[in-house]
């Protein structure tokens, strides 16, 4: 079977998009207890956590080449290979739950108030598993063009919005104390559920995953910082009664007569939906072939798409419902345990027993 490949530098271009779009789409009162100048001392921090995040399914994969990270719990310990395959596969399609009903929840609100939810659903999950049918590498190739758009449209807006810019609208430092600052940079790098994703796609990244992480972490704290910086800078305190602030300050952005940036943000959102539900319909496939082949895979992948339609137009019928589905604990759990702990817990099961191997082969040379 010939397996899809895709470059270091497409999957950090998936990583973003997926990650980017958290950041884009952030609700300050539903997620955030951090505010003002203290929020881009929490994306520090956040982005040294995120960091460390990385390394278990990093050094995993490259302990165990040419595996994904349930190769290396079907290697290590094979009784778990389908319980911990089944968690990957829902843990991802949970994300898509999020995912979609956060974009839903945008488009109700913001976009297009009166209008239903079941039609921009469906859309974004066949368009989805459509691009998840035809492959991780075709996926890749989309992304380029989005991630385009994206850095196109933020270095513009953010040119535009520079003059804009009011210091007065930042607080001292420290305003809401010390703690607050590192609890909100944790839960903010505990939704990072892309280093689980690069622990399935690890195969299939021609030159591995270590380019990508670095890339990926540099580029991001840039680019959140910058944009966190004008959303206070400009918006100041109003930024805090705004369901999606950033849209509200790209609102603002404009040039001459015109002044409708918002608009191609709204597609940047509506594309990065679109990659981001692909790629991970298609890491929640992969892990699905681990518990189920043939058709009993296609039957468990269609109501998988069912389900993830089922509670996001549960979660997208008011912001109460939405933020019930995308409780952050248990979005921290989910993503946590499938980015870090399950990864952590099977390095160190492989460490030692590498090290016990090697002792016997001590003990047989000596004897």
């Amino acid at each position: 079977m010939n397996k899809q490949m895709i470059s270091w530098r497409q999957a950090f271009m998936l990583i973003f998009i997926s990650y980017m779009l958290v950041a884009l789409t952030y609700i300050p009162s539903g997620e955030t207890t951090v505010r003002n100048v203290d929020k881009l001392i929490s994306i520090f921090f956040s982005m040294l956590i995120v960091s460390l995040f990385f390394l278990p399914v990093y050094f995993l994969t490259k302990q165990n080449k040419d595996c994904n990270v349930i190769d290396c719990v079907q290697r290590e310990v094979k009784f778990l290979t389908k319980p911990v395959a089944l968690f990957y596969s829902l843990a991802f399609s949970y994300i898509v739950i999020v995912t979609i009903s956060r974009f839903s929840l945008f488009i109700t609100s913001v976009l297009l108030v009166e209008s239903k939810t079941a039609i921009f659903i469906i859309i974004i999950l066949v368009a989805a598993c459509y691009a998840a049918f035809l492959g991780i590498e075709a996926i890749s190739r989309a992304s380029l063009f989005v991630f385009t758009i994206l850095i196109v449209s933020m270095v513009f807006s953010c040119f535009v919005l520079v003059e804009e810019v009011d210091f007065i609208n930042f607080r001292p430092f420290f305003y809401n104390g010390v703690f607050s600052i590192f609890g909100e940079s944790f839960i903010d790098a505990s939704r990072l559920i892309e280093a689980a994703i690069l622990g399935v796609l690890a195969p299939k990244i021609a030159g591995g995953i270590k380019k990508t992480v670095i890339t990926f972490v540099i580029v991001f704290w840039i680019s959140v910082t910058l944009l966190t910086f004008l959303v206070i800078s400009v918006l100041g305190e109003y930024s805090a009664v705004q369901l999606f602030p950033v849209y509200t300050l790209v609102s603002l952005a404009r040039i001459g007569n015109f002044h409708r940036f918002d608009a191609i943000l709204s597609g940047v959102w509506i594309a990065g939906d679109f990659i981001k539900a692909a790629v991970l319909i298609s890491v929640s496939g992969e892990c699905m072939k681990y518990v189920a082949k043939g058709r009993k895979h296609r039957v468990l992948m269609v109501l998988s798409v069912l389900v993830i339609f089922a509670f996001s137009m549960f979660a997208s019928r008011s912001f109460e419902d939405y933020l019930v589905v995308s409780n952050y604990i248990v979005t921290t759990v989910v993503t946590t345990t499938a980015s870090v702990i399950i990864p952590l817990v099977f390095l160190i099961i492989g460490i030692i027993k590498k090290k016990k191997r090697n002792r016997s082969e001590c003990q047989c040379q000596r004897e």
